[in-house]
């Protein structure tokens, strides 16, 4: 139920979801507008905000401007989505961390595609489904997010990656609306780096060699290793006692 509200908070619709742990796999269903919509809110610090289709109308019939009141009730009988207002969907320094996974995709995992477009401020994965039916690409920088869905009407193979369908029609959309100036996902001033052992992700000490940065949380950073084996040593002698 915990995942499920947390799709829900998203703008995912709970009912189209797995009640099991192939949730994590993405085993729901969900369109491309919604996906986009939740990866604009990774760009948010969390917020997610709600649609608007129609920016401003302009007609010589109407000599007074249509009202924001009048756009918004044309919105709602076109929307093919229920919409809501804007509410946090994760934590702002959640969400800069996931920005931060997803920006690793891009400079060495599947989306490594995306470096043709010789920035660095873009953030994304793909996405392949069981038998190659759906290939997925959602990416984002801090001002803008795009969703890619390759696939068939009538669920077939695609017999090919995401990374191969899916992430170079995003490229080509990417490189004709992406502004020349680039826009980083904003750092909240709760996120900090730390040196940490690659091997234990625990706090890098001066004997560690194969160390590495991490970005956390400041409230919640990681142990060092000489007070985990103490808490460790602290256990053992409580079971010995009772």
């Amino acid at each position: 139920n915990k995942a499920l509200d947390t799709f829900y908070r998203f703008g995912f619709v709970p009912d189209y979801q797995v009640s099991s742990l192939s949730l994590s796999l993405g085993t729901g269903l969900a369109t491309p507008l919604q996906m986009a919509r939740a990866y604009a809110a990774l760009a948010s610090q969390g917020s997610l905000k709600p649609l608007h289709w129609i920016e401003h109308i302009e007609s010589t019939h109407h000599p007074q401007p249509i009202t924001i009141e009048e756009i918004q009730v044309m919105e709602r009988a076109i929307l093919p989505a229920e919409t809501h207002d804007e509410h946090q969907a994760i934590d702002e320094n959640t969400a800069y961390m996931v920005s931060d996974a997803l920006h690793d995709v891009i400079e060495k995992g599947t989306g490594r595609g995306a470096r043709t477009l010789g920035r660095h401020d873009i953030y994304g994965k793909t996405g392949t489904t069981n038998g190659h039916a759906d290939a997925w690409f959602a990416g984002y920088n801090g001002e803008r997010s795009a969703v890619v869905w390759v696939g068939y009407d009538e669920q077939a193979s695609l017999n090919e990656y995401a990374s191969r369908l899916a992430l170079p029609i995003w490229v080509d959309f990417m490189q004709h609306s992406l502004d020349e100036k680039e826009f980083q996902v904003e750092r909240p001033k709760n996120i900090i780096s730390m040196l940490i052992n690659k091997q234990t992700g625990m706090a890098a000490d001066h004997e560690d060699s194969d160390t590495m940065f991490e970005i956390f949380n400041k409230d919640l950073p990681p142990q060092q290793a000489d007070k985990v084996k103490k808490a460790s040593q602290a256990a053992e002698i409580r079971e010995d006692i009772f």
